[in-house]
Parts: structure tokens; C-alpha cells; sequence
């Protein structure tokens, strides 16, 4: 579905509006131009609805030139080596989870614990990706026409990080398990998993004047998005911890 001008929401499981495979994240598509960008791609159980769900707009799989990965846990990034096959994107992670996505290291991601306990198939597999590139806090990186700048906010993972920019006159931000609607956050105890990272992480996203916000799961908003990280930031201030949506 078309959410704005150049971003589209591809996929979304439970936890959003079940557009795609159930345990998939939102995975959002920017068509910057000059070639298309996917954020995030799923948790790999589903892929050729997400392709369908491209087409579906007119665009063509192999116009992808660019995978980022907000962080990588398997909703976000299972399917990641299926979509660089089909695409010859280039695959950019934070440097902190570049080498686990390469090796799809199960322990460091908190798979294997997720499995056992029955949030995923006990035969679930994350399939190894080669990172190209492995971004860094206040890298910018170009989508045609966009700029997003890089903003790391580890807490819910080491590496994740959120992209904030302006499209088409707009102030966007996506937070993905960052921040969620209202101000929730997404806490689990798995490998990575830090709360006082999490607090200086979302401080970070104060004073953006957000427009838009797109978060990795839930619902997205297209005005006053700061709302709902102000509403994080004080929660945090007041010492206490932001709902979590488990």
C-alpha cells in the first residue's frame, strides 16, 4: 500500500496490519528516483508476497539497488539473502550485527531462543547474507533524490538503528523496534537486549520535529509523529520504562 509519495508498506504481519506472512515486520519501499530501496525485509516465511506486493505498484524486482536493515533480528532480516538474490542489491547493516547477519549467528540474535519458546517454527532457518556495506552513526546514505541519515539506537538490539530524513517535504522517521505507536517499546530478554542503551538511544530522536513516523511494527502515523517518541523520551526521564509490546 501507498502510504506517501515514494514510500510504500510492502509487508506487515501480527504485530501491524497483515499485509504479508504473520511474523513479518512493516518492511517499507522508497522509490528515491534512481533506483528503489527496501527497508527491512521480513522474516523470510513469506517472500513471494512481498514480491507480489511490489509488483503490485508497478515496479520491478530487480530496481531494488539497496537492502537496509534496521537490525537483525529474523522479522527483519530472514529475508535479506533471498532478496539480495533476486534483487543484486547491496545489503547495508550497522557494524554492530554486520558479522552476525553474515554468519546468520543464531545465539547473538536471540534465535534460538525465540524458537524455543514458540515464537518461531522450531525447523526455522536464518539464512546467512553478505553485508556490503556496515554503517555508522550520522552516515548519510542516498536513495535517489532522499537523503536518510543513520541514527543509532541500540537497546532492543546492538546494532539497530533508526533513519530519519526529509521526502517530499516531509520529516520522516523510521524508528523500527525502537520506538512503536504511543510510545512503546519492544523489551526482550535475548542476547543485546540493554535498557540503558535503549534510554540514551531514543533520547537521541528528541527535538526531531518528526512529520511522519514509520516503526517497525504497529500502526504508523502521517502527522505529529514526534508524539510518540516524546511520549518514550518521558517515560525514560521519569525513570521508569516505556509499556513494551511483550
Amino acid at each position: 500500500m501507498r502510504i506517501l509519495p515514494d514510500i510504500y508498506l510492502v509487508a506487515s504481519g501480527d504485530f501491524g496490519i497483515n499485509l504479508s506472512h504473520p511474523k513479518d515486520c512493516n518492511v517499507y519501499l522508497i522509490d528515491g528516483g534512481n533506483g528503489l530501496t527496501l527497508i527491512d525485509t521480513g522474516v523470510g516465511l513469506g517472500n513471494n508476497i512481498i514480491e507480489e506486493n511490489i509488483k503490485s505498484h508497478g515496479f520491478n524486482l530487480r530496481d531494488i539497488n539497496q537492502i537496509i536493515l534496521t537490525h537483525c533480528h529474523a522479522d527483519h532480516s530472514g529475508g535479506a539473502s533471498y532478496f539480495k538474490q533476486k534483487t543484486g542489491a547491496e545489503v547495508l547493516v550497522h557494524r554492530e550485527e554486520a558479522d552476525m547477519m553474515s554468519t546468520a549467528d543464531e545465539d547473538a540474535l536471540g534465535l534460538k531462543i525465540a524458537k524455543k519458546v514458540g515464537f518461531y517454527p522450531s525447523d526455522y532457518k536464518l539464512n546467512p547474507c553478505k553485508v556490503d556495506k556496515k554503517l555508522e552513526d550520522g552516515m548519510k546514505i542516498t536513495i535517489g533524490r532522499y537523503t536518510l541519515k543513520v541514527i543509532w539506537t541500540p537497546g532492543h538490539s546492538k546494532g539497530l538503528i533508526s533513519l530519519f530524513g526529509t521526502i517530499n517535504n516531509k520529516r520522516i522517521i523510521f524508528t523500527s523496534d525502537a520506538i512503536s505507536h504511543n510510545g512503546y517499546i519492544i523489551l526482550q530478554n535475548i542476547p543485546g537486549v540493554d535498557i540503558h542503551d535503549y534510554a540514551m538511544g531514543v533520547k537521541k530522536l528528541a527535538n526531531l520535529n518528526v512529520e511522519v513516523f514509520l516503526p517497525g511494527h504497529m500502526l504508523f502515523s502521517l502527522s505529529r509523529g514526534q508524539r510518540h517518541i516524546d511520549a518514550a523520551i518521558e517515560a525514560f526521564d521519569n525513570l521508569g520504562i516505556p509499556k513494551s509490546l511483550i
